[in-house]
């Protein structure tokens, strides 16, 4: 029995997780913490000494969604399915607020693996067709439940599928190709088209008559079932997505804000007004469209944005606010009211009121960083202009709306009400008043006067990649491109680019900056560089580290006495500061790359990377420890809540805690 005590508390020294006592104990219980005490731990109760579970990471906020949501369809309100990259499906019974997802991977070939899938077709509750890259076409036959791949003649990509009952469909894709079958999918007729334009959609009225779309604003249309095709003067030259008719009306989308109209059955077509917003001087493509009666229509662009017609599509008018920053590729009326849009991160929202607001259904995009102001709140950043917080400890995450589009890569936490995020293209965002509000932004239309006092013209760097305060909350940090860095000494209301000072030292990018206190700021980036200064950032100097440390740099962090850091990079570099004057480098069997690092004490400390690497150590270094991680995807940033709970976000979204 003491052997059994003796195992159990070996184990939890390894993993640094050592209950002290009874109190320890009773505390992890008040907490509401899970004990699962078995086997030798009931006898070591016995005993009287108590030993708590080692914590382990687990999904707080895990990806269901495919990264890229490429097409839905629905044969009611309530039942639909999705396709997106990697040979991803996914189906819903609730009208899209909630879904089971799966990939096809296994069915499909060792040279198709992993194919995009472009477009799904769902004809009544049991059939259904999906088409993709590597001319992929699969078939259901029970809803979703079973898919079976269908061989056919195609070779290259298929972009689009159409079936007016179980036996006769169409397929079509690159190089002007479409293919019929009348005996459902068992054999396959090509069906000559006498053009090179790839099609991208269908749309069929019954087995003889129907209509496909393509490149070059191609628009077919064939009265016996694609036997003969005639080529449709098309307005547009664009590339059109999607066809679709309601009656004698008839629409198509494409390419820069395309969007053209027919009254009369498709035997003449006009140009509507888009009225999509331009991106560098040129319209955004419509990816997808759908039309719910003869005057009203939905359609998704990139950035967002979401289009809508009352008049039969002849004028459209974006939705302000965007729902979302991420590419919406396909559009879907359910009812009169009900829409729902897809596309880039795995992104679903939803609208009511026929498209007047928005909700977010759920997004997969890349988190870069991650930051708390209290046991409570917190928030992370990333991709596509992505903003989650967390009110509740980590429990659960909501989206928050900012104005860009771009990468964010860093985010600081100040206070429960105040934070800032810094990216791309000379981002910089505050939450005040429970919403975010640009300090300095790109996009002049935005609004939003800038608080930055440059001394060299600089401002901020084209991208900042990291950002920190002081735990005084008054001073903080932004650095990025070479070398730029401005200084905050009242709590972000005023900056100043302190560029010049920096460049004394060193002229590479920074990538992570630590504002140890009001005074010390530590910077890493390109080439090993690490400079410090301790003098409010008045002058620098490189930090003393060894001479063979040339691997980029990414993160650092340090105990509030700095006499204990950690700097982490790519090839698995970790420098430790243990003496408070130099940086040593400390071993571990994880070769590849780390973005972040959390220095919890002078002996305990945290750094995350890619392939799901969770590295910990509890005795200053001397040995890195890989945790079990719960992913194989990349983690990009690290930090401990007010309670003392490591989290860590990454790629698609997710975020794991250590608990």
């Amino acid at each position: 029995m003491l052997l059994c005590v003796a195992r159990l508390l070996l184990r939890q020294l390894r993993s640094g997780r050592v209950a002290r006592g009874w109190y320890w104990a009773r505390r992890r219980i008040q907490m509401g913490r899970r004990f699962r005490l078995v086997g030798c731990a009931l006898l070591a109760m016995a005993l009287g000494a108590g030993v708590a579970q080692a914590a382990q990471w687990e999904y707080v906020r895990k990806y269901t969604m495919p990264r890229h949501i490429k097409a839905i369809d629905f044969y009611d309100s309530k039942h639909g399915i999705l396709v997106g990259n990697r040979a991803a499906v996914g189906r819903t019974s609730d009208g899209g607020l909630t879904w089971i997802t799966g990939g096809l991977n296994a069915a499909l070939p060792p040279e198709k693996k992993n194919s995009t899938f472009l477009d799904v077709f769902v004809l009544d509750a049991q059939h259904a067709w999906i088409v993709g890259e590597n001319a992929v076409l699969f078939e259901t036959k029970d809803g979703g439940e079973v898919w079976t791949l269908v061989p056919t003649p195609a070779r290259d990509v298929l972009n689009g599928v159409w079936f007016v009952d179980p036996d006769h469909g169409w397929i079509g894709g690159d190089g002007g190709l479409i293919f019929r079958t009348t005996d459902g999918g068992v054999t396959w007729e090509s069906l000559n088209t006498r053009m090179n334009n790839s099609v991208r959609g269908f749309f069929f009225k019954d087995t003889l008559n129907g209509s496909a779309v393509g490149d070059g604003g191609t628009i077919l249309s064939t009265e016996d079932g694609g036997n003969r095709w005639r080529d449709m003067k098309s307005p547009s030259a664009m590339s059109l997505k999607t066809i679709q008719y309601i009656g004698e009306s008839g629409w198509a989308i494409g390419g820069n804000g395309a969007a053209v109209v027919s009254a009369d059955g498709g035997q003449t077509w006009e140009e509507g007004v888009s009225n999509v917003p331009n991106s560098n001087g040129m319209p955004e493509p419509i990816w997808g469209m759908n039309f719910v009666d003869e005057q009203h229509g939905a359609a998704s662009a990139e950035f967002g944005v979401v289009l809508l017609t009352t008049d039969g599509g002849h004028n459209w008018e974006p939705v302000d606010p965007r729902p979302t920053l991420n590419r919406l590729n396909d559009v879907e009326w359910l009812d009169s009211s009900t829409i729902l849009a897809v596309g880039e991160f795995g992104t679903i929202v939803r609208s009511t009121d026929a498209g007047a607001t928005w909700s977010s259904v759920w997004s997969n995009p890349d988190l870069f960083s991650i930051s708390f102001a209290d046991a409570d709140n917190g928030w992370a950043v990333g991709t596509g202009g992505t903003v989650f917080h967390t009110s509740d400890g980590g429990v659960t995450w909501q989206p928050e709306r900012i104005a860009v589009p771009f990468q964010l890569f860093g985010v600081s936490a100040v206070s429960a009400s105040s934070a800032f995020i810094i990216g791309d293209n000379r981002t910089f965002f505050e939450r005040t008043g429970g919403a975010w509000e640009p300090i300095q932004n790109p996009r002049s239309e935005t609004g939003g006067e800038a608080r930055i006092e440059s001394d060299d013209g600089a401002e901020l760097a084209l991208a900042t990649y990291a950002i920190d305060f002081a735990p005084s909350g008054k001073v903080g940090w932004t650095v990025g491109d070479l070398a730029k860095a401005i200084r905050t000494e009242d709590g972000g209301q005023h900056w100043a680019s302190r560029t010049g000072n920096v460049q004394f030292a060193t002229i590479n990018t920074l990538y992570g900056v630590a504002a140890v206190d009001d005074d010390n700021v530590f910077a890493v980036g390109a080439a090993g560089t690490i400079v410090h200064s301790s003098d409010s950032g008045e002058t620098w100097a490189e930090a003393e580290k060894p001479d063979d440390v040339y691997q980029e740099l990414r993160a650092a962090s340090f105990t509030p006495d700095m006499q204990h850091g950690w700097v982490v990079g790519y090839g698995g570099t970790i420098l430790a500061w243990t003496d408070g004057s130099r940086f040593v480098k400390q071993t571990n069997a994880y070769a590849s790359d780390l973005y972040g690092v959390e220095a919890v004490s002078a002996t305990e400390a945290w750094a995350a990377g890619a392939g799901g690497a969770l590295l910990h150590t509890t005795d200053g270094g001397v040995t890195w420890l890989r945790e079990k991680s719960p992913t194989g995807l990349a983690f990009r940033g690290i930090a401990t809540s007010g309670a003392g709970v490591p989290y860590a976000v990454g790629q698609w979204g997710i975020v794991v805690a250590y608990r």
